[in-house]
């Protein structure tokens, strides 16, 4: 990654005494686990990555409401606690993501309610 453009981003960053980037694991659909990760943080919250994970995969026709429940919950239920934590306007940015695929994968179906 020499000289790459990501090596150069993230020299940048580090190199910046107003910002911090981390990466804190949390039950994103837990309001109260979600409030107290941004309280206990250092510096106030500019932003967020919402990476919602579920390990749920099933072909459509084996799908259940429960299958559909279970993703939903993870990937509303995250932006919901966060929405109870913190004013979601006052943020610079929020990314929100569950999964990514180029192709497409038949059993993610529940991904795409």
């Amino acid at each position: 990654m020499k000289d790459s453009l990501p090596e150069h981003v993230f020299n940048y960053l580090e190199a910046r005494d107003d910002f911090n980037l981390g990466v804190e694991p949390v039950d994103g659909s837990d309001a109260a686990a979600m409030t107290q990760l941004v309280q206990s943080q250092k510096y106030p919250l500019g932003g967020a990555f919402l990476l919602a994970a579920t390990w749920d995969d099933r072909m459509f026709f084996s799908q259940e409401q429960s299958s559909f429940d279970r993703s939903f919950t993870a990937k509303v239920g995250s932006y919901n606690a966060l929405a109870a934590a913190v004013n979601i306007d006052s943020l610079d940015f929020l990314i929100s993501m569950s999964s990514g695929t180029i192709f497409g994968n038949p059993g993610q179906v529940n991904y795409t309610r």
